[in-house]
C-alpha cells in the first residue's frame, strides 16, 4: 500500500515578485494628525510591506516647530516617503479670528493644484507602481476631487473618532434636507450618532452658523468617498457599531 505524503507548502511569494502598489497620505498639518497618520502607515505597512507609501505635507504656517517636527519624524521613519508642499499665502490674521474653521478649511483648499502636481510629477512620474488610493486627513476633505480627476480612489482618514463622522454627516443630511441650523430654542435636540444622544448645545462647535457649515460641508465630502478608515482605541464595539450605522450608507473601518 502506497502513502501519500502530504505536499510540502510552498514559501509565500517574496516581496520582489509580488504586485505593488502605492499609497498616498494627505495628512493635516498638525502634530496630533501628523502622528496618527504616521502611524496608521506604520501599521499598513506592518500588515502588507508591498504597499510604498508617500506623505503629502502641508506646511503650518501658524506653528513652526510643526515643520521641524515633521522632519524629525520622517527620519525616524524611513520605509516612508515624503514630500513637502510649496508654501502658499498665509490667511488673513483678522478672517481667522473671525472664522477660523472656514478660513483654514479655505487654507487647506488652496493647496489642491499643488497637491496634484505632487500626485502626477512626483508619485507617479518617479514608480510604475499604480497609486492604489489618495488617504486623506478629515480636515483635508476637498482632496477627495484631486482623487476623482485623477481617477484614483480616495480613502478619508479619521483620527478623530466615529461620533465626530457621524455628526459631520448628520449635519450634512439635515442641510441637503433642508432643515433648519440648530436654535437656542432646540433644548431638547439630539445628535444620533453618540451611543447616548447628547443636546447640541453641548457641542459648541455646532452652535455658530459658519461652524456648522463648515463641519456639514465636510461631511458631504465624506458622502463621496469610498472607505472612511477610523482609529479610536478607546471606542466600545457598542459605540462604534452605533455611530457607523449613520454613517449614510458608506463603508466604514476601524483599526
Amino acid at each position: 500500500m502506497s502513502v501519500c505524503k502530504p505536499k510540502t507548502p510552498e514559501p509565500p511569494p517574496s516581496t520582489s515578485t509580488m504586485k505593488r502598489a502605492q499609497l498616498v497620505f494627505v495628512p493635516c498639518p498638525g502634530i496630533g494628525h501628523l502622528v496618527s497618520t504616521v502611524g496608521f502607515a506604520k501599521l499598513i505597512l506592518e500588515r502588507n510591506e508591498n504597499f510604498l507609501i508617500t506623505m503629502l505635507v502641508i506646511n503650518n504656517p501658524y506653528d513652526p516647530s510643526v515643520n521641524s517636527y515633521v522632519e524629525s519624524l520622517f527620519a525616524t521613519h524611513t520605509q516612508i516617503k515624503s514630500i513637502a508642499i510649496p508654501a502658499i499665502a498665509d490667511p488673513p490674521v483678522e478672517a481667522l479670528a473671525e472664522n477660523p474653521e472656514r478660513v483654514f478649511i479655505q487654507f487647506i483648499r488652496d493647496h489642491g493644484p499643488l497637491v496634484k502636481d505632487a500626485i502626477v510629477n512626483q508619485v507617479m512620474a518617479n514608480s510604475p507602481a499604480p497609486v492604489a488610493s489618495v488617504i486623506v486627513d478629515f480636515i483635508c476633505a476637498c482632496f477627495i476631487d484631486v482623487a476623482k480627476e485623477l481617477g484614483v480612489p480616495s480613502h478619508v482618514f479619521f483620527c478623530s473618532d466615529a461620533a465626530f463622522y457621524g455628526l459631520t454627516v448628520y449635519l450634512s443630511e439635515r442641510e441637503d434636507g433642508g432643515q433648519p441650523k440648530f436654535r437656542e430654542a432646540d433644548l431638547d435636540y439630539t445628535i444620533p450618532s453618540y451611543a447616548n444622544p447628547v443636546p447640541y448645545r453641548v457641542l459648541p462647535l455646532v452652535h455658530r452658523d459658519p461652524a456648522y457649515e463648515t463641519f456639514g460641508a465636510l461631511g458631504r465630502k465624506y458622502r463621496e468617498s469610498n472607505v472612511c478608515s477610523i482609529i479610536d482605541g478607546g471606542a466600545s464595539g457598542q459605540v462604534w457599531s452605533h455611530s457607523l450605522e449613520l454613517g449614510s450608507g458608506r463603508d466604514a473601518v476601524d483599526y
